[in-house]
């Protein structure tokens, strides 16, 4: 039986972990039978009761864990996580604590790495993938994706969303180029994959946006954008001076 790792990066989240982790715990009873399966809550450096509850159900429940680091910053909890992870697993995945992607497909993520996909990634841009956001969201998200493939000449059709699993064979070798500390971890994951040729998987997904609205996001969306920008480009000439 093939063991998997849930993880789920958090900072400043208590008014949804509680619910949804519930929710994401009885998903996984029902539907991941067939796989031996561990949800871990990764804590960076949140300041609210995120931490004391994920301590409360890593207690009460031998099939979730937690972790918790200091600092914030969600590319580096995902990659601390999944790096510790390397021996233990044979699937390595990640869903954003809100749960904006629906979780029927997670099955579909996992087949596809047990087939031979090295990454398989979420994608609103499918025509099958029904999405319910923002138009400032959506017009940022399709810019900041056109910018990406114009200038890193990545084929990935969804570099941001908060759904990804990558083999345990796939981690071991991206984990030395993938490392960067924020968001744009999404990003360098899935350009490095596709530069070393690994097999890339899009899984369509449905997605809603701040489907609780009292969770307030910590993504300041034009600081983001600038930052999201800065990284394409130093990414660019990291490249061009290896040439």
């Amino acid at each position: 039986m093939l063991k998997v790792l849930l993880t789920v990066p958090v900072r400043n989240e208590e008014v949804v972990l509680e619910k949804n982790i519930r929710t994401l715990f009885s998903f996984c009873e029902k539907n991941l039978a067939d796989y031996d399966w561990q949800i871990q809550i990764v804590d960076n450096g949140s300041t609210d009761r995120t931490a004391p509850i994920a301590q409360a159900f890593a207690r009460g429940s031998e099939k979730i864990s937690f972790l918790h680091l200091p600092e914030s910053g969600r590319g580096k909890a995902l990659s601390s996580a999944w790096t510790a992870a390397l021996g233990s697993y044979d699937i390595l995945a990640y869903m954003d604590a809100d749960l904006s992607a629906d979780l029927s497909v997670l099955p579909v993520f996992l087949w596809a790495i047990r087939k031979g996909a090295g990454v398989a990634y979420g994608s609103r841009f499918e025509s099958s993938s029904s999405v319910t956001r923002s138009l400032l969201r959506e017009v940022s998200s399709r810019v900041y994706r056109f910018l990406a493939r114009r200038i890193l000449g990545i084929r990935a059709r969804d570099l941001q969303c908060g759904f990804k699993a990558v083999s345990s064979s796939a981690w071991s070798v991206l984990r030395e180029r993938v490392n960067h500390p924020g968001w744009f971890w999404d990003t360098e994951l899935l350009f490095w994959a596709e530069r070393l040729k690994m097999k890339v998987v899009a899984v369509p997904v449905d997605w809603v946006e701040a489907r609780d609205q009292r969770r307030k996001s910590t993504v300041r969306l034009f600081r983001t954008a600038l930052g999201y920008l800065r990284d394409i480009v130093r990414l660019k000439l990291k490249l061009l001076r290896k040439l």
